[in-house]
């Protein structure tokens, strides 16, 4: 901890969000240039940007598990405009006047989206991989249709998925792992969840089409 009480040593903290939810955050880096926060993929993942963040090491650098996975609380609401409201918690818990978000995949949208919500405390805006800001409708179909082909390639693989998602949070972390493994989707050996495995959602939002504001996804 520094005087301030804040972590500088990259270990991490908690705290409370507005609406009670406990979230991880940690601070590397140093303490020139603007404040970078950066935003994992997913959703349903943790931090996976900490070598990322190693290469800012004269900025403040700050990491967070968004809520639901990793060392973050396991709980909702679930979507863009409530992960926007979480990292206004990260900035205003650690006492940043002006930031810079830096969002990847997933993270590419609460990033975005936190631009026009917070104008006066955005310096600048890093959009790694994101989705775009074009209507859902101009990629989902064909996403859903390839996701459904690969599920299909196996008998039973499809009915199986659909039974541990309508189970939703009374899956043990057991059946998560196997609900994350038959959808094909955030695995990697090199990849350890800290504590414990994410719970894989989906944001529910109300569709957009300006380019002011990313895109809502639907389920």
């Amino acid at each position: 901890m520094d005087v301030t009480g804040v972590d500088t040593t990259g270990a991490g903290e908690t705290f409370l969000t507005d609406d009670g939810v406990r979230l991880w955050a940690a601070r590397t880096g140093g303490d020139a240039g603007e404040p970078v926060i950066l935003c994992h993929g997913g959703p349903g993942l943790w931090d996976t940007l900490e070598e990322p963040a190693a290469l800012l090491p004269g900025n403040p650098a700050y990491r967070w598990d968004q809520r639901g996975p990793g060392r973050s609380q396991r709980s909702g609401p679930y979507s863009t405009d409530r992960s926007v409201a979480d990292l206004e918690a990260v900035r205003r818990h650690f006492g940043l006047e002006r930031v810079t978000p830096l969002g990847h995949s997933w993270g590419a949208r609460p990033a975005l989206a936190y631009a026009p919500a917070h104008p006066a405390r955005v310096g600048g805006l890093n959009y790694v991989s994101g989705t775009g800001i074009d209507d859902d409708s101009t990629w989902h179909p064909a996403h859903k249709e390839a996701f459904h082909r690969r599920l299909g390639e196996r008998p039973g693989r499809r009915e199986r998925r659909q039974e541990l998602r309508e189970r939703g949070d009374g899956r043990t972390d057991a059946e998560d792992r196997e609900y994350r493994s038959s959808s094909g989707r955030w695995t990697s050996p090199t990849t350890t969840a800290p504590r414990h495995t994410p719970r894989p959602w989906r944001p529910r939002d109300s569709a957009s089409t300006t380019p002011a504001t990313p895109p809502s996804a639907r389920s």
